[in-house]
């Protein structure tokens, strides 16, 4: 892969092949085409944007320095956690599934940079948050973690719920979803 980035000037990525001589630039049309380089998670988000994925680090590793300061664990932390602790996990929306056998239930996977959290999100809660719910793209869920044998899943909780949005060291926030009422749980 190379180093090129999404606001490299076109002619300083390397050698290209013209059909004639290159034109003449002068100082002041060199000077408009430097932009500043983008920050890493504006990159990502126009990865995305453009393809759906991205070859650069997981969106969710540049944000992970926030999100652990205030809680959120790992996929990876998460695996080990006893049965029926209270925890919190964010990750990127990779499957959203309703089965018609689980009365009501949905099942949404989480991706983070170290792997895949199954949500279990009950029908009361899926009804007050069903926008959300189905439009996001990234989200973070509090709630009770279950664990028996090789099964591990995360059961929103009604009631766990946070006011204020993560925001990453370059800026942009963080969505996420849980119970519309309630008083914050302290980090």
């Amino acid at each position: 892969m190379n180093n090129m980035g999404r606001r490299t000037p076109v002619g300083q990525d390397g050698p290209q092949h013209t059909l004639g001589p290159e034109p003449r630039r002068d100082a002041l049309q060199d000077k408009l085409q430097r932009l500043r380089e983008a920050p890493e998670g504006e990159e990502v988000v126009w990865d995305y944007a453009a393809t759906g994925l991205t070859l650069r680090r997981h969106p969710l590793a540049i944000l992970r320095p926030v999100l652990a300061k205030q809680g959120w664990c790992t996929a990876a932390e998460l695996h080990d956690l006893p049965d029926g602790r209270l925890a919190r996990a964010c990750g990127i929306v990779t499957v959203r599934q309703q089965p018609e056998t689980a009365k009501g239930v949905m099942f949404v996977s989480l991706e983070d940079e170290t792997g895949s959290v199954q949500v279990i999100v009950w029908p009361k809660l899926k009804a007050q948050l069903r926008g959300p719910l189905l439009r996001s793209k990234l989200m973070a869920v509090k709630g009770t973690w279950q664990r028996d044998g090789d099964v591990r899943n995360l059961s929103a909780s009604p009631g766990a719920h946070d006011r204020d949005p993560v925001r990453s060291p370059d800026g942009p926030q963080v969505a996420w979803f849980t119970d519309p009422g309630g008083d914050p749980e302290p980090p």
